[in-house]
This record gives structure tokens, sequence and C-alpha cells, in this order.
């Protein structure tokens, strides 16, 4: 779960940092390497979800729509995660719950 945990606040970090340098389209790409950004496993990853936007020579800039686009499909799998783990959990409780009933 650490793992987990350290990715998300390392993606977020890199997001905000674009945010922060209002690098969102081809004119304002920053150079990561300025920045420290760049040859990570999750910087790698942003680009190839196409997030960050190469522009040639270590400039990037952040696609804001790509961006919210795959922040709503992770909250929706996420609640959508979650939401199973419920129901199979009151499964649970209600089988074990009918089972000590039936047996007394």
């Amino acid at each position: 779960m650490n793992a987990l945990i350290t990715i998300m606040a390392r993606r977020q970090k890199i997001i905000r940092a674009f945010k922060n340098a209002s690098a969102v389209n081809t004119r304002t790409a920053i150079d990561t390497r300025q920045y420290g950004l760049g040859e990570s496993v999750v910087f790698d990853k942003l680009v190839r979800e196409r997030i960050l936007v190469n522009t040639g020579e270590h400039h990037f800039y952040l696609d804001e729509i790509t961006e919210d686009a795959h922040t709503k499909l992770r909250r929706k799998i996420t609640i959508t995660v979650l939401i199973g783990i419920a129901m199979l959990a009151l499964l649970i409780i209600l089988f074990v719950k009918g089972f000590l009933d039936f047996n007394i």
C-alpha cells in the first residue's frame, strides 16, 4: 500500500509542477531537465497515457483534458471497486449470520 501512495504522490507532484509552470500547450512546454521531472517510471507512464505531451528536446506540456478524463475514470473505478467490496462484505455478514441462526 505504501508503494501505491508513493506513486500517487509522485504523480500529483509531477502534474502540479506542470500546472504551476502553466505548461499546458505547445508554446508553454517546459524543459523537464530544469524541473528535475524526467527519467522516472511515473513520468514515463504519464507520457504513455498522453497526459504529458512531448514536443521534442525534453520539452513537455500537460494535456489538461486528457488528465481530467483519466482522473474521472480512476475515480469511477475506485468507487465501483469500493462498492463491490462493501457489497461482498455485506453478503458475507448476512451469510454468516444466517448460518449461525440456522445452527442454533
